[in-house]
């Protein structure tokens, strides 16, 4: 599924980031502005606030930069090259007003994606190597009005998530199982086995928002969207075909009894919860130019303390995470030049989840960041407008000190005589070391009323 898959460096834990071009111009701070179909995203109750037929289409594009310096035990000292590509990433929005009360809208947008992939000589390539998270959430909403000053909205997420891990697995340990003197009989040296996951699921949420406007110019709103579910299930492999040709001549079984020991097959499943989240914005009118905003979430980030991958007989694989929750505060303003001309500015503070060198997924970099972010607003005619945005995303420097977590070992007792390792545990060694990321994010956005 290449519906998108955001950069692991946009937002903190593995939240996307920004879903509206409008938004992302004031470092998605206009929560309360509920200006256009996006509102569908940020606060259904917005809706209510939108006349008769209105679209909205996104699309994002992520220039991420991601760069490791340091070492492993195991692992050597490889930098694991460029492990981040430019990435293009749509969301769409719809809205129908039915009547003075009643609106309904639908949206397609990403809410959680990660996806790195370092080179083969990546230091942490025994822990991880390649990480993709895809998701996309359909969300049909009614927004009520209430009354003048007071409006409710309520959606249903269907949630799809794709995932998938790939980490080296070290020959030389795989060939000390096969035969104890092989490592030393190979010279030390010996081709790295690969293990592999990949799984989807669907999963159902919901969300809430209320919409409070005191006075014509001044609207307050609170958001809240509720954890998911997702018990990804797929096929989970260890190719050690290469290892088996190289073991060959060292032994006395045949390549095929080899590699039938070694390379393996087996169903896979992890379970993800992603967090629920909960924000407070604002939205006031100075006079007839100026306007100003603000946004605060909250998001449950605690809720992944671990990520536990099954594929037996090959491994259980358990990743300790212990994310903590996080806020993220917002603040922007809005200058509309003319009738037809409207520029944003933004600032955002996103907190991280990971605060331990120990804790910090070499697949996943994770520190505080903020926001610079720039957009502007262009009504083409009566029914059509255009939202650009840029952002500029600063990263603190995240240091890694982190062991090898535990796993079940492979079994590779089938054709060749080893001991049986499968139910024990084990520890790969630990990586060192210090990861610097950036990014710049580019939103347009294409606003049509029917």
């Amino acid at each position: 599924m290449g519906f998108a898959l955001s950069a692991s460096a946009l937002a903190s834990g593995y939240n996307f980031g920004t879903q509206s071009a409008a938004a992302q111009g004031s470092a998605n701070a206009n929560g309360a502005e509920a200006a256009d179909a996006s509102t569908v995203y940020a606060n259904p109750a917005g809706m209510t606030r939108l006349k008769g037929t209105q679209s909205s289409i996104v699309l994002n594009v992520v220039a991420p930069h991601v760069g490791f310096a340091g070492s492993s035990t195991v692992g050597g000292s490889g930098s694991g090259g460029d492990p981040v590509d430019l990435t293009f990433v749509p969301h769409g929005y719809i809205t129908h007003q039915i009547n003075e009360r009643y609106t309904v809208g639908l949206g397609l947008f990403v809410p959680f994606g990660a996806g790195i992939d370092y080179d083969d000589n990546f230091a942490g390539r025994y822990y991880g190597q390649q990480t993709e998270l895809k998701t996309f959430n359909l969300n049909p909403s009614l927004g009520i009005k209430l009354n003048e000053r007071h409006s409710v909205g309520l959606g249903m997420s269907a949630q799809y998530m794709k995932a998938k891990l790939v980490r080296k697995q070290n020959g030389l340990v795989l060939a000390s199982r096969v035969n104890s003197a092989l490592p030393s009989a190979m010279g030390g040296v010996a081709p790295d086995a690969e293990f592999g996951i990949e799984g989807d699921s669907w999963g159902v949420g919901f969300n809430l928002g209320y919409l409070f406007q005191p006075t014509e110019h001044t609207r307050f709103g609170v958001a809240w969207r509720s954890a998911i579910n997702h018990k990804n299930k797929g096929d989970a492999y260890l190719d050690a075909d290469a290892l088996a040709a190289a073991i060959d001549p060292y032994t006395a079984a045949t390549y095929e009894q080899l590699r039938a020991s070694l390379s393996r097959t087996a169903d896979g499943r992890a379970d993800v919860k992603t967090p629920e989240s909960l924000s407070f914005s604002a939205y006031h009118e100075l006079d007839s130019r100026w306007a100003v905003m603000g946004d605060l979430t909250w998001t449950r980030h605690s809720r992944l303390q671990q990520i536990v991958i099954q594929a037996q007989p090959i491994t259980t694989t358990y990743l300790q995470t212990k994310w903590d929750d996080t806020w993220r505060a917002s603040i922007g303003t809005s200058y509309r030049y003319n009738d037809r001309l409207k520029v944003r500015l933004g600032y955002m503070y996103d907190q991280s989840p990971t605060d331990a060198a120990s804790d910090v997924l070499p697949t996943m970099p994770d520190n505080d960041r903020q926001w610079l972010s720039l957009g502007a607003s262009w009504q083409l005619d009566k029914k059509n407008s255009i939202d650009v945005a840029y952002s500029y995303i600063f990263i603190r420097d995240r240091s890694i000190d982190r062991y090898y977590d535990s796993a079940t070992t492979p079994d590779v007792s089938g054709g060749v005589t080893v001991s049986n390792l499968s139910t024990g545990g084990t520890t790969w060694g630990r990586v060192s070391g210090e990861i610097r990321s950036h990014a710049q994010v580019f939103g347009v956005q294409w606003n049509h009323a029917f």
